[in-house]
């Protein structure tokens, strides 16, 4: 999944290039081949990011429905059972990579948009 997501990256760096700094001439239908790339990769990104979102939202949902839930009135077993379950809720949710150096959000998605926009700025002064 890293290289997916490193893949899309750079598609969406050299898209955003490829539609805003074209020396030649870009023909209608050319032209429409690198907006939909564009915007199906942006639209994917933020999906991808939303949903990690949406996951770790869940997740404080669930911790905060157990932790109101009376579950210290449970049997013995339950109650067990129930605090392995907090204990592994204690931490975030979102989809994580590399052992959690790369971590999908919506600030990631921000991120990598402004990662593309400075690749355009840096390859237009570099021209």
């Amino acid at each position: 999944m890293f290289v997916n997501i490193l893949c899309y990256s750079l598609t969406l760096c050299l898209c955003l290039y490829q539609l805003t700094l074209s020396t030649e001439p870009i023909t209608l239908i050319r032209l429409y081949k690198f907006t939909s790339q564009f915007v199906t990769i942006s639209t994917w990104y933020c999906y991808l990011c939303h949903c990690s979102d949406t996951l770790d939202d869940c997740q404080v949902k669930l911790t905060r429905a157990l932790q109101g839930s009376y579950w210290y009135q449970c049997s013995k077993l339950t109650q067990k059972d129930l605090t392995f379950f907090l204990r592994r809720l204690q931490q975030s949710n979102h989809l994580k990579f590399i052992k959690g150096s790369l971590i999908l959000s919506k600030i990631f998605f921000t991120e990598i948009a402004k990662l593309s926009y400075n690749f355009v700025n840096c390859m237009r002064v570099g021209q």
